[in-house]
């Protein structure tokens, strides 16, 4: 399977800055037509949004932001999800977004992010405006992204789970904020990880709709009115 100078599947390391290869897994179906990225992959939802967006022809890169002789500490400091942390993960999502375009120019992009992952994606999206067309944030901290958000052009999906009623406060505020074209989707009777029966499919469903249609040519960016 190849897209231009893109093979997958396989198992690969990214340069990140000076020093640093990040692991990823890259997948493509027969017939590709754009990529996901995923900021720190995590499990089990990522899982089933990948096979969903298989099915819709796009392909995805499964990114862990910590590079390998790191992977004990630096997850443990990332999830205390500081402004640092946005940052640093920000830089490596955009390495990895150049990789992909230096291996193939013409596929469109789009991020999904959990937790801080989530605020990493918006800042990278932000200071590359023309990199990615689309965000999906699930259970995310978009309000880490802090000012960038106003920068953000990519279409961006805010999912969050019902029962977690402070996360979906801080993602209705962050939402106002975003002059994209973007949707907060509340997942009633769901947690934060989306573990209940159904959940982690209807999540993957909403998801891959979401990201299937934004990567499409004939999309557009429109502004989107503070709630």
């Amino acid at each position: 399977m190849t897209a231009a100078g893109i093979v997958g599947p396989r198992e690969l390391e990214i340069p990140a800055e000076p020093g640093v290869r990040l692991r990823a897994r890259l997948a493509l179906p027969d017939a590709v037509s754009g990529i996901v990225v995923f900021a720190q992959a995590t499990g089990a939802c990522d899982d089933a949004l990948a096979g969903a967006l298989a099915r819709s022809g796009l392909g995805t890169l499964r990114l862990s932001l910590a590079p390998p002789d790191d992977d004990d500490a630096e997850p443990r400091r990332i999830a205390r999800q500081d402004r640092a942390d946005v940052e640093l993960l920000a830089r490596r999502l955009m390495s990895a977004r150049a990789w992909i375009g230096a291996a193939d120019a013409t596929l469109p992009v789009g991020y999904v992010g959990e937790g801080v992952g989530a605020a990493a994606a918006l800042v990278a999206a932000a200071r590359r405006p023309d990199g990615v067309r689309a965000i999906v944030s699930h259970s995310g901290r978009p309000d880490l992204a802090g000012t960038e958000l106003a920068r953000v052009h990519a279409a961006t999906l805010l999912v969050v789970a019902g029962a977690d009623r402070e996360l979906a406060a801080r993602n209705e505020r962050a939402l106002e904020r975003l002059l994209a074209h973007a949707q907060l989707e509340v997942v009633e009777d769901a947690t934060r990880r989306f573990v209940e029966p159904g959940i982690l499919d209807r999540v993957a469903t909403i998801s891959a709709r979401w990201l299937a249609q934004a990567l499409q040519p004939e999309v557009a960016v429109e502004p989107h009115a503070p709630m």
